[in-house]
C-alpha cells in the first residue's frame, strides 16, 4: 500500500474537543472506526507498554511532575480508548518509573516490574513489582534489593503462576560495571532459589519472549555497547548470551508458533550514516542462533524500531518512529510484514512535533491499536490511537 500522511495534530484536537467531552454509553460511529485518546500530566508524561485484554486495553507510562519527580501512570481503557479507571503508582512518594506490564493469566490482574528510587540523599535504586487487580488495586507492591542500583527491565508469567523478573545492576550509580539480574518469585512476590547474576558491561534488557512450547526463554537487551540475547532453559538455568553486530540494536523479541524468533531494532547502517528500522528472524539450534532474514525499515531520514508483535493472521506488527525530512521531527511508523518478511502494508502519521509509536496491539475486529507519545510546546502526553490505515 502506498505510504498515507495523516493529520495527527488536527486529529488530537478534534479529539480533545468532541470525543473526551462526549461521554456515551454507544460511541458514534467514526469513534468505532478510530479514535485518538490522550492521558497523563500536565508536564512530561512517556508511553511504555500497551496490552489487550479481552477487548479492553490497559496502557502504562511514566509521568513526571514540575520537580521531574515520576510515578507510574496505569490506565484502563474500553475498547472505544474511554477510560474506565486509572491509577498512579509512587513508591513512598518516590520517583517511580515502569518498564513492563503483562496481563496475568493464572491469577487475575496485571504485573508491572519497574524502578524505584529507595533514597532521596543518594539515589539507590531497587527493582519493584507491582500486581493490580483488574479494577486496578494494589494487591503486591514489593521492593528486590538483590545488589546495587537495580533497574527492573522486563517479566513474564509461567504456567506453574511464578513469575520470572530480569533487571540489572551496577555497582555504582555511574559505573559501567554491571551485573545481569534473572530470578524468579511466588504469585505473592516471594524470590524462589536459585537467582542468577552475571557480571556484563554497560548492560540492558529490553524484551522477554517465551512459549509453551519451547525450552528456551530468550531476553533481548545489550552487553558492552553489542546487541545480545541472552538464553535460559525453561528449568530456570542460564544456558548462554550471544552477542550480534554493534550496528543494530535489539528493542523487542516475540516468537511464532514454531519457536522461530523475531525481533526489532534500530540498525546504524542505513544510507548517508541514517537510521533505519530493523527486523530479523532467528532460529537457535543449541549451538548458535541464525539469521535466516532481516530487514531495513523506513524512510529517507532517522528511523527507530521499537516493538514487534504477531497478529492473529500470523503477520509480523513493527511500531517505530520515522523522522519528517522537512520538519525534523518523528512521526509514528506502523508495517506489517508476513513472516518471511516481505511488507505487506506500511503508514506514517504525525503533526508538527514529534509523535513516538511505541507498541501496537491488535482488537477484535483486526484493527490496530497504537500506543506512542505525543510531544506539544514544553510537555507532552501519552497517546492511544486506533487509525483507519489499510
Amino acid at each position: 500500500m502506498s505510504l498515507s500522511r495523516l493529520c495527527l495534530l488536527s486529529a488530537l484536537i478534534f479529539n480533545l474537543l468532541v470525543f473526551d467531552s462526549c461521554k456515551k454509553d454507544s460511541p458514534s460511529d467514526i469513534q468505532k472506526e478510530q479514535f485518538i485518546k490522550l492521558f497523563g500530566g500536565p508536564y512530561t508524561n512517556e508511553a511504555i507498554d500497551l496490552i489487550e485484554d479481552s477487548g479492553s486495553f490497559v496502557l502504562i507510562g511514566n509521568q513526571y511532575d514540575k520537580d521531574d519527580i515520576s510515578s507510574i501512570l496505569v490506565v484502563k481503557t474500553d475498547d472505544f480508548g474511554n477510560r474506565v479507571w486509572e491509577k498512579e503508582l509512587s513508591y513512598q512518594g518516590f520517583s517511580t518509573v515502569a518498564s513492563q506490564l503483562i496481563k496475568l493469566e493464572k491469577q487475575e490482574g496485571y504485573a508491572i516490574i519497574g524502578t524505584a528510587e529507595t533514597d532521596e540523599g543518594t539515589y539507590y535504586s531497587d527493582m519493584i513489582l507491582y500486581i493490580l487487580d483488574l479494577n486496578g488495586e494494589i494487591k503486591i507492591e514489593k521492593i528486590y534489593n538483590i545488589a546495587n542500583y537495580e533497574s527492573g527491565k522486563c517479566l513474564m508469567e509461567f504456567d506453574s503462576g511464578e513469575l520470572m523478573l530480569t533487571a540489572t545492576s551496577d555497582s555504582t550509580s555511574s559505573s559501567n560495571a554491571s551485573q545481569k539480574l534473572f530470578f524468579k518469585v511466588t504469585a505473592t512476590g516471594e524470590i524462589t532459589p536459585p537467582t542468577i547474576l552475571k557480571s556484563a558491561t554497560d548492560v540492558d534488557f529490553t524484551g522477554i519472549s517465551y512459549t509453551e512450547n519451547s525450552d528456551f526463554i530468550y531476553i533481548t537487551g545489550k552487553s558492552d555497547s553489542k546487541p545480545q540475547i541472552n538464553i535460559l532453559e525453561n528449568n530456570f538455568t542460564f544456558w548462554a548470551a550471544m552477542d550480534f553486530d554493534p550496528q543494530v540494536s535489539f528493542n523487542c523479541i516475540t516468537q511464532d508458533t514454531d519457536g522461530n524468533m523475531y525481533v526489532c531494532g534500530t540498525s546504524n547502517s542505513g544510507a548517508n550514516g541514517k537510521k533505519d528500522i530493523f527486523v530479523a528472524k532467528l532460529t537457535f539450534d543449541l549451538s548458535a542462533m541464525n539469521i535466516t532474514w532481516q530487514k531495513e525499515l523506513g524512510f529517507a531520514d532517522d528511523d527507530l524500531g521499537t516493538n514487534i508483535s504477531i497478529s492473529q493472521t500470523n503477520h509480523l506488527i513493527i511500531t517505530g518512529s520515522t523522522q519528517d525530512v522537512q520538519l525534523s521531527t518523528y512521526d509514528v511508523y506502523i508495517a506489517e510484514l508476513d513472516l518471511d518478511g516481505n511488507i505487506l502494508q506500511s503508514t506514517s502519521f504525525g503533526g508538527s512535533r514529534n509523535e513516538l509509536g511505541i507498541k501496537s496491539v491488535i482488537d477484535a475486529t483486526g484493527k490496530t491499536i497504537t500506543l506512542g507519545t505525543t510531544s506539544f510546546n514544553s510537555s507532552s502526553l501519552i497517546s492511544l490511537m486506533k487509525l483507519n490505515w489499510e
